[in-house]
């Protein structure tokens, strides 16, 4: 087992708050994020009954998960989120289509996403993919895999496509306004993703081989 420094240190590699200093203008960045996200919601629920579509609140939820604070960040976001959809979607619908939707297709499934994923380095969207095919093949109710994974993927899009659209004006109106400067430059494109979970077992590694040396 762990002992207790070694504890401390794998402590140390959990971070809940963001990195970014506390400021004057945080409440105004909520504001502008809090505008940005009942802009798409009220749109894409207008949209939606307008065109008597299902999958609304993956639209929105796809939504709000792309708007981040830049629109380089944004669109790296949305690109991710989109192919990672269409992976699990496939997949989902590959295997629920052709041998069912039991758990134990569940899990080939999810099988099969990890080892598409893997030598396409997709490791930020490897989580969002196994989720859209287990939704893809547990949530269709009354519907056919066939088509919760067509809306699911729709939904997605769209979102996602309606997300860029905002952050795009909101992102102009900042500069118009002088407010881009309230953002903090972000130290790479990848700075609002996840951790990647080869990040985290490098941190493991280190301190099983400082173990071991000991």
């Amino acid at each position: 087992m762990f002992d207790r420094q070694e504890l401390a240190a794998l402590a140390q590699t959990i971070q809940i708050q963001s990195p970014r200093a506390r400021k004057e203008q945080d409440f105004t960045l909520a504001v502008i994020f809090a505008a940005q996200v009942v802009v798409c919601a009220a749109l894409l629920h207008f949209g939606y009954h307008l065109a008597g579509a299902s999958g609304v609140y993956w639209a929105i939820i796809s939504a709000i998960l792309v708007l981040q604070p830049g629109l380089s960040q944004s669109l790296n976001a949305s690109v991710i989120r989109i192919a990672a959809n269409l992976i699990g979607a496939m997949i989902g619908l590959l295997v629920g289509y052709s041998l069912g939707t039991d758990g134990w297709h569940v899990v080939l499934a999810m099988v099969a996403v990890i080892f598409i994923c893997e030598p396409l380095r997709l490791d930020f969207g490897l989580r969002t993919a196994c989720v859209s095919a287990i939704i893809v093949m547990t949530a269709h109710g009354s519907e056919s895999v066939l088509t919760n994974s067509v809306d699911r993927f729709i939904a997605v899009v769209v979102g996602c496509g309606l997300a860029l659209v905002v952050q795009l004006l909101a992102d102009r109106v900042r500069r118009r306004l002088g407010w881009h400067k309230l953002l903090a430059p972000p130290t790479s494109a990848a700075a609002a993703l996840p951790v990647s979970p080869v990040v985290v077992n490098s941190s493991v590694a280190k301190l099983s081989a400082t173990r071991t040396e000991e």
